[in-house]
C-alpha cells in the first residue's frame, strides 16, 4: 500500500475521531439545490461517521430522495 496514501487515511481517521461536529451536505428534494447543516456525529471503531438522521427533518428527507451526501467535519475548534 502507498504510504502517503495510509499517511492521509490515518490523519482522516484521526480527524473524525476528535471531532463531534460535522456539515451534511445533500441535494434537496425536488429541485436539486444544495442544502448544508450542523449534525452531530460520532465514530465507529474504524472512525466511519454515524450520524442519527429522522425522516422529519429536511436533510432525511433529502438522503430518501438522493442518497448522495457530503459531510464535512469541523476541524477548527479549539
Amino acid at each position: 500500500m502507498d504510504p502517503d496514501r495510509t499517511s492521509w487515511a490515518r490523519t482522516a481517521r484521526r480527524l473524525i475521531r476528535a471531532n463531534d461536529r460535522a456539515t451534511l451536505a445533500t441535494a434537496r428534494a425536488g429541485d436539486g439545490w444544495p442544502f448544508a447543516s450542523f449534525v452531530l456525529a460520532a465514530c465507529d471503531h474504524r472512525a466511519a461517521p454515524l450520524l442519527l438522521l429522522s425522516d422529519l427533518t429536511e436533510h432525511g428527507r433529502n438522503l430518501a430522495h438522493e442518497s448522495r451526501a457530503s459531510l464535512l467535519f469541523d476541524g477548527t475548534a479549539g
